[in-house]
């Protein structure tokens, strides 16, 4: 791997490429959890105080997935309103 005038190894494209292939696979795995709950992705429910939400449903389904990568693929997801979102 070459290392630049910054000191910092470059990413080659397989690199990049696999990564982002991690991240889509982290997303289908939340999106498959949410089906398999019989939840629908577009209007999950806001369960009321003592409960667990969710999220925390979701997670409980996916114990392979790091709490830094389950946190940043749902938060991918929830940032696309046509992905994951909460009842109105």
């Amino acid at each position: 791997m070459a290392v630049p005038e910054t000191g910092w190894p470059e990413r080659s494209n397989t690199e990049a490429a696999k990564r982002l292939s991690q991240e889509a696979e982290n997303e289908r795995a939340i999106l498959q959890a949410i089906a398999d709950l019989g939840l629908n992705p577009l209007a999950l429910p806001k369960f009321g105080v003592g409960k667990p939400g969710a999220r925390s449903l979701v997670r409980a389904k996916l114990p392979s997935l790091t709490n830094g990568q389950f946190k940043k693929a749902w938060e991918r997801l929830s940032a696309e309103p046509r992905r994951i979102k909460y009842a109105e």
